[in-house]
């Protein structure tokens, strides 16, 4: 019970957890947002690659999810009273 009343810090370790799914996601839209990019210009893939600078989109994306997912989470986690209830009225 006295470490559920401990609001001094974020919840370092929800960050850290969401930071996997985090990347994967931020990288499966990437290459999403990559595909519609390739369809626009053209560009045709190799055989084993869904679209052409696979691994930049999936890169790029990654770094985004693993930021946002657990920044979101962590401002959310914060945000909220301990009471239970939100800022917002």
């Amino acid at each position: 019970m006295a470490a559920a009343r401990r609001t001094g810090s974020p919840p370092l370790a929800v960050g850290c957890l969401l930071a996997i799914p985090g990347f994967f996601g931020g990288g499966m839209i990437a290459v999403g947002v990559g595909m519609m990019v390739d369809g626009l210009t053209r560009c045709v893939a190799p055989p084993e690659l869904p679209v052409c600078n696979t691994f930049v989109y999936m890169l790029t994306g990654g770094l985004i999810g693993v930021v946002l997912l657990p920044g979101v989470a962590i401002w959310l986690m914060r945000r909220r009273r301990p009471g239970g209830t939100s800022d917002r009225s």
